[in-house]
């Protein structure tokens, strides 16, 4: 295990009559409880090769799937619980549906939604809608589910029964708000009753409310954080109000706070893809994707 310790830029102090602005920089900046230094702890969970999408169930029980068609399954203390193969898949998002055993497996390879049984066998798969290719899933309380869709490039729903519903934003590829070029991790804000979506290809984090309305976004400014670069993952710790988000091809993990505040950012990650977060302990699980470091890796944040 590594303690990191995150240094964060303070003001300079230029004369007395900027005294006012300092102490308002400094509150924004610093965290309420103002006493600790903010740091990470992390350690590796286990190693995988090409962990690419995970998915921490209500069991507490974490599903990974490398690049093609592996899955494993952990408890929390990072022993393999099973394992099983998707024949002929390459697995792009996986998610177990609340309250079922059921096991969602977004299919590349076949541009297929995949339904398993909790041993890995399949009992239905289907094409969604017309050119479809599923990235990820989100399941929304009143039964219904998001797919992230690479092909449309945007966020498809669908009702139980598995029958498409909607389309979430357009598709576009000038950065205007609502528009979605290749989406990828989703999450939902049971607070706010807000969906958040990987916008990947346009480098930003996009917010809708549950009528697919645009909301506000996230990384797309040179401040609050700083640009995003084909950012996949993200997840909420909703205890503590924080949203992390995977910037994939900047090696590090953005965080923010619920009403879009920049808190931090942690840098000790290789391609992180897919997270995860236990909402009872505030744990954060990254599948971290690269040549030389593969693996999950488990993250406390503390202040």
């Amino acid at each position: 295990m590594t303690t990191l310790n995150i240094k964060r830029p303070l003001p300079w102090i230029v004369g007395s009559a900027t005294l006012v602005m300092v102490i308002i920089i400094t509150v924004w900046l610093v965290p309420p409880h103002f006493v600790k230094t903010p740091y990470l702890e992390k350690k590796k969970f286990f190693t995988m090769n090409g962990a690419y999408a995970l998915s921490l169930s209500d069991k507490k029980e974490l599903f990974v799937s490398d690049y093609r068609s592996n899955v494993k399954v952990f408890n929390l203390a990072g022993k393999v619980q099973r394992r099983f193969t998707v024949p002929g898949a390459n697995i792009r998002g996986i998610r177990v549906k609340p309250g079922s055993k059921q096991i969602y497996v977004a299919d590349w390879k076949t541009e297929q939604i995949r339904i398993l049984s909790p041993q890995g066998g399949q009992f239905l798969a289907f094409n969604g809608i017309t050119g479809m290719v599923p990235h990820g899933f989100l399941f929304l309380p009143n039964g219904q589910y998001l797919v992230s869709d690479n092909a449309n490039r945007g966020v498809m729903r669908f009702n139980a029964n598995n029958t498409f519903d909607k389309r979430f934003g357009k598709v576009g590829q000038k950065k205007k708000p609502g528009e979605l070029n290749r989406t990828r991790q989703l999450a939902y804000d049971s607070i706010n009753k807000h969906v958040y979506v990987t916008d990947r290809d346009n480098n930003r984090i996009q917010i809708f409310d549950l009528q697919g309305r645009y909301i506000r976004g996230l990384g797309d400014t040179n401040s609050n954080g700083g640009h995003l670069k084909h950012p996949h993952g993200i997840a909420l710790d909703l205890k503590n109000k924080r949203v992390y988000v995977s910037d994939t091809f900047n090696n590090r993990i953005v965080v923010y706070s619920l009403s879009g505040r920049y808190k931090s950012e942690y840098k000790e990650f290789k391609e992180p893809r897919w997270m995860a977060v236990d909402q009872s302990t505030g744990k954060l699980y990254v599948a971290s994707h690269s040549e030389d470091e593969v693996g999950v890796f488990e993250v406390v944040w503390k202040w």
